[in-house]
This record gives structure tokens, C-alpha cells and sequence, in this order.
């Protein structure tokens, strides 16, 4: 049998252990950001619908967090409002195959061309 507790504390340890957060200074501006990454190995970029889930786990154990990670997704949004479904913090220059996968302009965009819907609603 599945002990509840030992489960969320075991959700809040990993949520906890992937929090990233910094700046980056990018086409004259400067980001402060906070988010979950998915994985410290393969997915360390900041997805969005990887996003939006987290902080909605994040309510439950630090709200501030929570608003962080939102905040984090739509600080690099573009005047048009669209908002990638990946955003390069901590990776200045993309590798090949992130550049080839992600549908990026250059190697050193900020996000991805490529948008999702806007799930971030329901996370907010």
C-alpha cells in the first residue's frame, strides 16, 4: 500500500531539486527567471505545458513559486503575444540538434517559433 504523505514528499523533494533560476541578458533585455526543469539531463530548457503543470503542482506546496514559473514562461512573449514551447535560460547557443528539433531562427534565439495553445490560462 502507497503511503499519501511519503508520495508528496517525494513530489515536493523533486520539485524542489530541478528548480533552476537567473538572468539572461537577451536582444537588449534583461530576464530574471525561475522554473522547473524537466531534466537536468535531456529537458533543461523551460517548456511551456511542462510549465503550466508544474505550477499547478507548485500550489501546493509554495505558491510563489508557482507564480514565479508562470511568470517566468511570459516574460520572453512577443509583441504579437506568442509565446514558444521552449525557452533557452540557461543555454545561450543551441546545439545542432535542439536547433534542427526546436524550430528556432538562429542558434542563439530565446525561444522556439513553434507555439502551443494557451494552456498557461488554466494554469494561472
Amino acid at each position: 500500500m502507497y503511503d499519501p504523505a511519503i508520495i508528496r514528499a517525494e513530489c515536493e523533494r523533486v520539485l524542489r531539486q530541478n528548480w533552476c533560476e537567473g538572468s539572461r541578458e537577451y536582444a537588449g533585455q534583461h530576464y530574471d527567471y525561475a522554473y522547473t526543469c524537466p531534466s537536468i539531463y535531456h529537458y533543461y530548457h523551460q517548456w511551456l505545458w511542462d510549465s503550466c503543470f508544474t505550477a499547478m503542482m507548485w500550489t501546493h506546496f509554495d505558491v510563489d513559486r508557482a507564480r514565479r514559473e508562470l511568470l517566468s514562461l511570459i516574460a520572453p512573449q512577443r509583441e504579437d503575444g506568442r509565446i514558444g514551447h521552449m525557452i533557452f535560460w540557461e543555454k545561450k547557443h543551441l546545439e545542432r540538434s535542439d536547433y534542427v528539433r526546436a524550430n528556432v531562427t538562429s542558434r542563439t534565439s530565446l525561444m522556439t517559433e513553434t507555439i502551443q495553445p494557451p494552456l498557461i490560462a488554466l494554469a494561472w
